[in-house]
């Protein structure tokens, strides 16, 4: 299962082209980190799942390692909850904290479990998630610094060790994620031309989310009788139909 795990990760990492020094060198790029400990789990706030209503989950900690540079870069928190028994196998929702240095990133897919079948040390079971193309699987609004309106996709796998899961509520992670972030200025592009439709945005479509920008987001919410942020929240976003 060890060697299997390897050669996953090193096929994860070429695919993805992944060449740069630095785990915020490219926004092009994308992110590919480890989130790796052993916790008891812990009942925190999630953002709400718009399907359930649930606002809480089972969360477990670990640290965030850059795998391009094999450095810590942050921590992580993976949050269970709609968990749903399927044979032998689970399926759940996981919604995930990437807490970086300059910002928190936080996704959310749904997730299969199952147990592993060739008795790996320290491995109980094996989990992924894979977004359907083109599926935004990050919840910009949650985000902060960096990360901060950022959408995206994650996609993950890992190795779980879940052996006093229903006695403790303790989990062992080893997962891996592709995180994808959208392209800002492309986005904003988009923001900008709905805005001149829209009679309230007379600048360049640039792709720059300057003052100009921010006070014809303003105008636009006061017109459609949204909250005045002056942000690219998920009301404005629905409302512009920008994903």
């Amino acid at each position: 299962m060890q060697k299997i795990l390897a050669v996953f990760i090193l096929t994860i990492v070429i695919a993805s082209g992944v060449l740069s020094e630095s785990v915020h060198a490219d926004e092009h790029l994308p992110l590919i980190v480890q989130l790796q400990g052993r916790t008891v789990g812990v009942t925190r706030p999630i953002p709400p799942i718009g399907e359930t209503g649930t606002q809480e989950g089972n969360c477990f900690n670990g640290e965030l390692t850059d795998l391009r540079e094999g450095k810590v870069v942050g921590t992580g928190m993976y949050c269970l909850t709609n968990v749903e028994k399927k044979d032998h196998a689970m399926a759940l929702t996981a919604t995930t904290f990437f807490d970086f240095r300059d910002g928190t990133l936080v996704s959310r897919n749904r997730t299969t479990v199952q147990p592993v079948t060739d008795g790996s040390p320290g491995t109980t079971h094996i989990t992924g998630a894979i977004p359907a193309p083109l599926t935004q699987t990050m919840l910009p609004d949650y985000g902060t610094g960096r990360f901060k309106n950022v959408s995206g996709s994650v996609r993950q796998a890992g190795a779980l060790d879940m052996t006093h899961f229903t006695d403790k509520n303790e989990l062992a992670l080893n997962n891996l994620y592709v995180i994808t972030l959208a392209d800002r200025s492309d986005q904003i592009r988009m923001v900008q031309k709905r805005l001149q439709e829209e009679n309230v945005y007379p600048g360049a479509v640039d792709g720059m989310f300057g003052p100009q920008t921010q006070k014809a987001l303003v105008a636009y919410q006061a017109k459609h009788g949204l909250p005045t942020t002056g942000q690219l929240d998920e009301a404005t976003r629905k409302a512009l139909g920008i994903q």
